[in-house]
């Protein structure tokens, strides 16, 4: 679709060119000659910003006709967006300015794995056969505690054994604040309704910490 700016330039291109190139209109018809003013008086003057000799347009006039436009168009290219300013936290934590150092970025990148194949090792507590036998295993994960057993047995598998709550104190107190709002404490028997929250925390966990990364 032609945009309101194309047509405006075409517009003002086409009455330039339309003014540069116009070709003289026929002389006007001599009149006839007045006699001489008495007493030798001189002529009356001509009309300012009358058309000139010949035919064509004004250039005064032509200056008025094309200025409102040119104006708009200038109005229009340089009209400017309004910033949409940054996306919204996600939902329950924001990791975003927390993670610093020269590690910040590998250290994002860690939560975001780690947090991902933790709810995914929740999500599969009793759904595959891990064995191979072709029997679906029984849940393994029936406690609180197990939970947290898994998430730290993930991330010494992950950092090898690097301690990035150290590293990343900001992200680690953010983390443990939500998942203590979100989770509770309870490190007693866990409900498959109590394993889905676990797992959905740790999801938005992870989005939190692809979020920090840019993502």
């Amino acid at each position: 679709m032609i945009s309101t700016t194309s047509l405006v330039f075409a517009a003002v291109a086409i009455a330039f060119l339309w003014w540069v190139n116009r070709q003289p209109g026929p002389a006007a018809p001599a009149l006839i000659p007045l006699p001489p003013l008495p007493g030798g008086a001189a002529p009356l003057p001509s009309l300012p910003g009358s058309a000139p000799v010949g035919g064509g347009m004004s250039p005064l006039l032509l200056g008025a006709i094309l200025l409102p436009w040119g104006l708009m168009a200038w109005s229009h290219v340089h009209r400017t967006s309004p910033d949409p300013g940054p996306s919204p936290a996600v939902e329950g934590i924001d990791l975003r300015g927390k993670f610093v150092g020269e590690h910040a970025a590998e250290d994002a990148s860690t939560v975001a794995v780690l947090t991902l194949q933790t709810a995914d090792a929740i999500h599969d507590d009793g759904r595959i056969d891990f064995d191979g036998d072709g029997r679906i295993d029984e849940p393994r994960l029936l406690t609180g505690r197990q939970i947290w057993e898994l998430r730290n047995l993930m991330r010494a598998y992950h950092t090898g054994g690097v301690l990035l709550g150290d590293r990343q104190p900001m992200v680690r107190d953010a983390i443990k604040a939500y998942l203590d709002e979100r989770c509770g404490k309870s490190s007693g028997e866990v409900t498959s309704e109590t394993k889905a929250v676990w797992e959905d925390a740790f999801r938005v966990i992870h989005r939190a910490a692809v979020q920090a990364m840019g993502g």
